[in-house]
């Protein structure tokens, strides 16, 4: 179980009939998705929607259709709105290239590898209330105030590398001047509630702190410490503050504000508590729906009057939306409804046992609810599959063994988390509760490990969007089928099963190819992957390391690969690299070794007789990294022909004496069909001379990549002259310290009517 909802203790309706606003809220997110990639226009469209909206004034046959058209078209515009704010950053951003700006800034949110989530309150004395993405290599500190020197940039979105679309239209880094600013005046209530809270459960649960952290704070510690397994064990849901944990927490406030209080005065303080606990978790989106269920479900009980489940989430998702359209493509959100849906609108009840043939015992009715229970898990769990495989590649069925204790479990953990905050740390009743909010997390813990290690689940399967429609199109007829316990339509369900099967099967066959050499967007540094017509994979290089890259190569989890090149491989059903070439041992060429090693088999490893002989390979090889892969040494040049496929290794040749580790970087030339491209690592103006005195005939290819990130000190002219490439790449990430590339090896490149093509702007693919 995924998500719940409050409506099981509220007067909603389980059918879905009575739900006027279902059909507009379709239409609504119709004109959503296709207006999402519409950044302008949108008075154009909200013209039309409003010539639409006349029209069904004077045709009452077309009125439903037109007024349905106008909601989508409402939609449209909505999405691809932009507040004035927004439009003058954006803008003088897009004219400038960068802002460098002083700004004040609150830090809202932190997420991994050194990035947080800011509200820009101040710039250049101009006052903005907007949200961007900072990164920052030093702690900040959530909810506080701070003033610096800011370099503002449009946030580029990979089409390639980046897998879901970003909230955030502009990025910023910190310039120099960083100093924290005395917020005291300030009343961020919310904020000083956070930190308060954040501190209190560190000093009461110390180590055990992330998991309360999660449950009340929605911090990401617990959620990144746990990752892996929680996916396993589909139990992820249950430490991401969700629908199911607001239930847990109305449940618990009736209980006890009704001791005390009268009906009406207890509902009232539970809304103002659960719309407390919302803006605590920053409005998340499946908070917010079951914050505002909770709120139409009392307003309906107030004013006697029952409301269709299905009424009241079209008016959750159509406020979430009207706010924040971008959150309809939150994987999250997806996640939330459906399984309410499913629960609401789907979920059948299994009566083993008929009152009419007596009264039902006490046992009897604890059996008739383990099962309805046990039904729910499987439902949901199957219902999401469609959803978890699209967005994330797996899918998990451990979930319904997973939440048989784990539910129970997170809803002893929830009020713990709580009570041990109530007291003083030194009262006998506070370490009561943090010994059995300990207990319960450890038995959460190892229930946790039993249910990941089951076998029901699926890793590294990625669905396409309509194969993954398909899926849900062909689970769809099952669900209403066994809600409705009548005889089957079949006159409905197969030609719904004929349609799931198509979006299933034929879009494989149509799917572009996937052979090409894709130029990774890896900041300074270099990473190319190479899929062959005969769909053998090569990579060059690794991309670069994160800040803490030693010579040793220890950090596996914070590189570019890790993040990024390894879902990319996995997303396209990479499960083995057959030939790395490691051109040299730079951080910027081999920081993602150690991510890479531990994470798919590599068949063979293409590097100099140096690298061989150095203290980075000694150490790889203590890590039994290579272990299984084939060594292949570069001491001379050397062919290798693989069908229609041709390597040539012309750099480091037998001859060659060189005196860094640029200059002895692996170069070689690469034959496909009738192109010709050329590698070439961070040689420099002494090799490239070395390379056209030995190999002019070789080194003159269609395509070009440039050497040393387009560094002056490479991309001679003599160099450019006898390489006379069509297309030229530069792995290079703008700005960047040293000023790459730089404007002499543009120059030289343009000088020979060379297309330059550099990887700031996104990967750069080429297919053959």
């Amino acid at each position: 179980m995924t998500d719940s909802s409050a409506e099981q203790a509220l007067p909603l309706e389980p059918q879905g009939s009575k739900a006027p606003l279902f059909w507009p809220l379709l239409f609504w997110c119709l004109g959503l998705y296709f207006g999402r990639n519409l950044p302008d226009g949108g008075w154009l469209l909200l013209a039309v929607a409003s010539a639409f909206t006349l029209l069904a004034i004077f045709l009452p046959r077309l009125r439903l259709w037109l007024l349905l058209l106008s909601v989508m078209l409402a939609g449209t515009v909505r999405i691809s709105t932009r507040s004035p704010q927004e439009l003058i950053l954006e803008n003088t951003i897009a004219e400038r290239g960068r802002i460098v700006q002083t700004a004040t800034f609150e830090v809202r949110k932190e997420f991994s590898n050194h990035s947080y989530e800011i509200t820009l309150k101040e710039l250049a004395g101009a006052k903005f209330k907007l949200p961007l993405l900072l990164y920052h290599p030093q702690k900040l500190d959530a909810d506080s105030h701070y003033r610096a020197v800011l370099k503002l940039e449009k946030l580029k979105q990979d089409p390639i590398l980046d897998f879901f679309p970003s909230r955030y239209k502009s990025r910023a880094t910190v310039d120099h001047a960083l100093e924290k600013i005395d917020d005291s005046a300030r009343p961020n209530y919310i904020g000083k509630l956070r930190s308060r809270l954040d501190a209190r459960i560190e000093k009461h649960a110390g180590d055990w702190a992330p998991i309360a952290k999660a449950l009340l704070l929605s911090d990401q510690t617990a959620k990144g410490q746990y990752s892996d397994t929680l996916r396993r064990g589909g139990m992820t849901h249950l430490i991401v503050v969700s629908g199911l944990h607001v239930l847990f927490l109305y449940s618990l406030l009736m209980l006890l504000f009704r001791s005390f209080l009268p009906h009406k005065a207890a509902e009232l303080l539970i809304i103002i508590a659960c719309l407390g606990f919302a803006a605590l978790n920053y409005w998340s989106a499946p908070v917010t729906r079951a914050v505002l269920m909770i709120t139409i479900g009392i307003l309906a009980r107030w004013l006697g009057r029952k409301v269709s489940a299905l009424q009241v989430l079209s008016i959750c998702l159509w406020v979430i939306t009207l706010a924040a359209p971008q959150q309809l493509f939150d994987a999250g959100l997806q996640l939330s409804f459906l399984c309410v849906g499913i629960l609401s609108l789907a979920l059948p009840k299994i009566q083993l046992w008929s009152e009419k043939r007596g009264r039902i015992s006490l046992l009897q009715r604890a059996v008739t609810g383990a099962a309805n229970y046990l039904l729910l898990n499987v439902m949901v769990s199957i219902a999401i599959l469609p959803l978890t495989l699209y967005h994330f590649g797996s899918g998990s069925l451990n979930g319904v063994v997973g939440n048989l204790l784990g539910v129970p479990l997170m809803s002893l953990i929830l009020p713990l988390s709580i009570l041990m905050l109530v007291g003083p740390s030194s009262s006998l009743i506070t370490q009561a509760f943090v010994s059995s909010y300990k207990l319960a997390v450890w038995l959460f813990e190892r229930w946790m490990l039993i249910a990941a290690g089951l076998p029901f689940h699926v890793e590294d399967f990625w669905l396409d969007l309509l194969p993954a429609l398909g899926l849900a199109l062909f689970l769809l007829p099952f669900y209403i089928w066994i809600k409705s316990r009548k005889k089957p339509n079949w006159g409905l369900y197969i030609p719904m099963w004929l349609i799931a099967l198509t979006l299933i099967i034929v879009p494989p066959f149509f799917a572009a190819d996937k052979t090409g050499i894709w130029v990774f967007n890896c900041g300074t540094a270099d990473c190319s992957l190479i899929i062959t017509p005969d769909k053998h994979s090569i990579l060059v290089d690794t991309g670069q390391g994160s800040k803490m890259w030693d010579a040793k190569g220890s950090d596996t989890h914070n590189s570019w690969a890790a993040r990024k090149l390894i879902p990319l491989l996995k997303k396209k059903n990479i499960k083995r690299i057959d030939s790395l070439i490691l051109t040299h041992t730079d951080a910027d060429h081999a920081g993602g070794i150690p991510a890479l090693a531990t994470s798919l088999p590599i068949g063979r490893l293409i590097i100099t007789d140096e690298t061989y002989e150095s203290d980075l390979w000694a150490h790889w090889q203590s890590q039994g990294w290579f272990s299984d892969s084939e060594i292949l040494l570069i001491t001379d040049t050397l062919s290798i022909h693989q069908g229609k496929t041709r390597l040539k290794f012309l750099h480091p040749d037998k001859d060659y004496v060189g005196t860094s580790e640029n200059n002895r970087s692996i170069v070689f030339r690469l034959d496909v069909k009738d192109k010709s491209y050329l590698f070439t690592g961070d040689i420099e103006a002494k090799d490239e001379r070395w390379l056209i005195s030995r190999y002019p005939e070789e080194i003159d290819t269609d395509y070009l990549k440039v050497p040393h990130h387009g560094s002056k000190s490479s991309s001679t002219d003599e160099f450019i002259y006898h390489v006379s490439p069509i297309e030229a790449w530069i792995s290079v990430g703008i700005p960047n310290r040293y000023k790459f590339p730089h404007a002499s090896t543009i120059q030289t490149l343009q000088k020979y009517d060379a297309e330059i093509k550099i990887t700031n702007d996104g990967t750069v693919y080429t297919k053959f």
